[in-house]
């Protein structure tokens, strides 16, 4: 585990020889918890404990466009935010009645989710701020990290309660039983590019991957907290 917890790393390799290339990016005051690069891959949005949001140049959870930023806080609100500028666009998304501790864009840049310590998945429109339908119930603890399937139609979360669970992004219902097979929170998860496996990561030192819905989990040791481009 990183022993130093206010930095943001941007690594650059693949197999044994990962990561070929590191740079610390520092500048946060308190703990970094989460962490995204633009599409382009030019600029990295990190969010923090410090309640900052900081956007980095990458040469060095962007809107598909990688024009705005969406961001989660301890103040129970989502904010959206104009990536040149810094300016916040629109109003709070309120709604969650504990810290937000993940967000995501959908594929087309039209909606926004996020997952709280108040135990729901949410789902947004981007341009008006109004939450769409209700808030998605099944996970018994904190939702650590949440995601839209690429093709749109579906959301996964992660979970303290150690499952993941895949939803139907328009009717808001839960698609098949929850992912089960870590042993700690699943605090990271992610579609893969065709929409087809769902990848999962958790603080028991262990990854999962999915068929989507499924419910067959296979769990694999020695992988923390990493995200993969496919």
């Amino acid at each position: 585990m990183c022993k130093f917890f206010h930095l943001v790393k941007v690594a650059q390799g693949g197999l044994q020889h990962w990561p070929a290339v590191q740079l610390a990016l520092q500048g946060h005051t308190d703990a970094v918890t989460s962490v995204a690069f633009s599409p382009d891959g030019n600029r990295i949005v990190s969010g923090s404990w410090d309640d900052t949001v900081r956007v980095w140049d990458a040469k060095i959870a962007f809107s598909p466009d990688g024009n705005r930023i969406v961001s989660g806080s301890r103040d129970k609100t989502v904010k959206v935010w104009d990536a040149k500028s810094g300016d916040q666009i629109g109003s709070l998304l309120k709604g969650h009645t504990a810290h937000v501790t993940s967000v995501a864009f959908s594929p087309d840049g039209n909606w926004i989710v996020s997952g709280s310590g108040d135990k729901t998945v949410r789902v947004w429109d981007a341009k008006s701020g109004d939450q769409i339908g209700s808030p998605l119930k099944g996970h018994t603890a904190h939702v650590t990290s949440v995601a839209f399937s690429p093709d749109g139609n579906r959301i996964v979360s992660g979970s303290r309660d150690n499952t993941v669970r895949v939803w139907d992004a328009k009717s808001e219902d839960q698609i098949g039983s929850p992912l089960k097979g870590h042993t700690q929170g699943a605090h990271s998860v992610a579609f893969s590019s065709d929409s087809n496996l769902i990848i999962s990561g958790s603080v028991d030192e262990a990854f999962g991957i999915s068929g989507d819905g499924n419910g067959e989990y296979i769990t694999f040791s020695y992988l923390y907290l990493c995200c993969y481009s496919f």
